[in-house]
């Protein structure tokens, strides 16, 4: 078996990375045991994989225990050492619980329960060809000459 990255001849077909480059050779010898078909696996449970309803339940009851964390800090950095009005404890401490409960109705009522298919690909950005001239002025010439012979 030769690797498919740069060529070297593996000293047998069990390597599971090639000796040269370090590219993993498991999978070509599942392509090659399967006529070049990967065999299809379930995904493993517990991969990360949640739904938008679980991700809405779970950030909606972290807002709800972050209240623990939020509300004395408020009180003691905020309005004990820094001045905040008073109000602000108050309202961090209705808002938060609040917050998060309704982030888990919303999460209940309208997100879906499947979690997303595969994984998703961000598209790369390409800056465009040239930089348009929205204003409209006369686009500048090189500061350098053109070149005068190719190089070496």
């Amino acid at each position: 078996m030769f690797c498919p990255q740069c060529g070297q001849r593996q000293t047998s077909n069990d390597a599971r990375f090639c000796s040269s480059c370090g590219f993993a050779m498991n999978v070509v010898s599942e392509l090659l045991a399967h006529s070049g078909q990967l065999p299809w696996r379930p995904p493993a449970p517990g991969s990360g994989q949640h739904s938008p309803r679980q991700r809405g339940i779970r950030q909606g009851a972290l807002l709800m225990l972050s209240t623990i964390l939020i509300v004395p800090l408020l009180a003691i950095l905020g309005v004990s050492m820094l001045g905040f009005p008073g109000q602000i404890v108050a309202l961090a401490a209705v808002g938060c619980p609040v917050g998060g409960f309704l982030r888990i109705l919303y999460a209940l009522f309208l997100e879906g329960s499947t979690p997303p298919d595969g994984p998703t690909v961000q598209q790369v950005y390409m800056p465009p060809a040239s930089v348009p001239n929205y204003l409209g002025t006369p686009q500048q010439a090189s500061a350098l000459p053109p070149p005068q012979s190719a190089p070496v």
